[in-house]
């Protein structure tokens, strides 16, 4: 299994793919079992030889490219990956995985997969950058039921997501951004540079943001924000034209341009508090007109 987990990280292709442990969560969402057809959406040789060592002799693994790419269609056109049969139309699925990010769920997968078949894909769930969940779908009686939902991986978040930046500012090292839809037509260019160099304070709650972050996703309120600071990395919180106050993803630090933007924040992780601090396993996700949206079970 170390084998597994740690070649995908050293594999030149594999710069955009889940690696290591997360590559191997994802296939066991999947549920591959002995003799499944799989459609393989974006891997590598790499990952379509571990799915045809899952599924042979008497399965396959038809792996597949999109072009052009994913996230910029409305409508899917498959060209098949070297050596794949391509993607017939009477094509049927016991699985499909994508490792590419997705906005919306192409029509087709949904028509070729096998009734009681499995799809697992990563969904951005709000029109908002870093906004990706892991969804596992079952087809039933034609149509995908109700999914079970995951933490995503921001490396393969999809082009338009990370497109949908309102505000950015350098390159690599110290880059910052941030989304929210309050930024759409604006250019918030001192907002950006107030975030920019915003000294992190010491959070006033015992989670990190990373918590709440499913909750968020789920209950989108006004004013939610996604973000990337030069120091504490990424952030998810509230702003508007005259502020925001963001907590980072992974260290107990909170950025906060003053008290009434602060009062926000603390307002929504009492909120999450109240209602029993849901996290993925809390969530469940459904799609509607192509879209993945994502909302509490509860």
């Amino acid at each position: 299994m170390d084998q597994v987990v740690d070649g995908p990280a050293r594999h030149k292709d594999h710069s955009d793919h889940p690696a290591g442990a997360e590559m191997v969560r994802l296939l066991q969402l999947l549920r591959v079992e002995k003799g499944n057809r799989v459609l393989e959406i974006g891997g590598t040789e790499w990952t379509s030889m571990l799915l045809s060592a899952m599924v042979e002799p008497e399965g396959r693994v038809d792996p597949l490219q999109a072009d052009p790419p994913l996230e910029e269609m409305a409508d899917i056109r498959f060209e098949p990956a070297e050596d794949s049969p391509g993607f017939p139309e009477e094509a049927s699925y016991d699985r499909i995985i994508s490792w590419s990010g997705l906005d919306r769920l192409p029509d087709a997968w949904t028509e070729h997969l096998a009734e009681g078949g499995v799809l697992v894909a990563p969904f951005s769930v709000l029109p908002l950058p870093d906004s990706q969940v892991v969804c596992r779908f079952v087809k039933e009686n034609r149509k995908l039921t109700d999914g079970d939902v995951w933490e995503g991986s921001r490396s393969a978040e999809s082009a338009s997501a990370r497109n949908g930046v309102m505000w950015k500012t350098g390159e690599r090292e110290g880059q910052a951004w941030a989304g929210a839809d309050w930024m759409k037509g604006r250019k918030p260019e001192r907002w950006g540079q107030r975030f920019r160099t915003a000294q992190g304070v010491p959070s006033p709650v015992r989670e990190t943001a990373a918590s709440i972050r499913p909750f968020l996703l789920a209950t989108a309120p006004e004013g939610l924000t996604t973000a990337h600071h030069p120091v504490i990395g990424r952030c998810i919180g509230y702003s508007s034209a005259d502020g925001f106050a963001l907590a980072a993803l992974h260290e107990r630090v909170w950025l906060v341009s003053d008290d009434r933007h602060g009062r926000v924040l603390r307002q929504w992780w009492d909120e999450w508090g109240r209602r029993g601090k849901p996290d993925y396993k809390d969530l469940r996700a459904s799609v509607s007109g192509g879209r993945v949206r994502v909302v509490l079970r509860r």
